[in-house]
């Protein structure tokens, strides 16, 4: 990673079940200034963040970098899919998130796919219909092939 670029840690919300398994996620962040940081990532679980916005940060007495605050959204949103091993579809995972990322990607959208390949982040910039991108996934939700959810909208349509 280029010299700008440092590891900010992000509190993550577990549900009732306790999911997801752990209770941070820690995403690459460039520097803006002393205290601000511009996210360069697409987050798989935190929710009300999304790439290129720009954040405030709180150092540990360690030196560890932590998100503290949202403070400008870059109209950018996020999205998930998670992939269902029970699917009607029966090729492996991986070839099936590649399938989605390759149609997201032509679509104009930046992805992000988890190891092993059980969710795919997808960040949707401001110029792209989001809900054109929800289409698509809400037509492979119905199919099966996936459940998906939104981690940050920003978009106003």
């Amino acid at each position: 990673m280029g010299s700008n670029l440092y590891k900010v840690r992000f509190r993550v919300d577990q549900d009732e079940d306790g999911y997801p398994p752990f209770s941070s996620e820690v995403m690459w962040c460039a520097r803006v200034d002393d205290k601000l940081f511009r996210l360069d990532n697409i987050p798989y679980f935190v929710a009300g963040v999304s790439y290129g916005d720009v954040i405030s940060v709180i150092e540990d007495k360690d030196g560890s970098l932590n998100f503290h605050e949202l403070v400008e959204e870059n109209g950018h949103s996020t999205l998930r899919v998670m992939f269902l091993d029970t699917s009607i579809d029966a090729r492996p995972v991986e070839i099936r998130a590649v399938e989605l990322k390759t149609r997201l990607t032509e679509k104009g959208c930046l992805t992000r796919i988890s190891p092993p390949p059980q969710i795919l982040a997808i960040d949707v910039p401001p110029a792209i219909s989001l809900s054109g991108i929800r289409s698509i996934l809400a037509a492979g939700e119905s199919d099966g092939l996936w459940s998906f959810d939104e981690g940050t909208v920003a978009h106003s349509e």
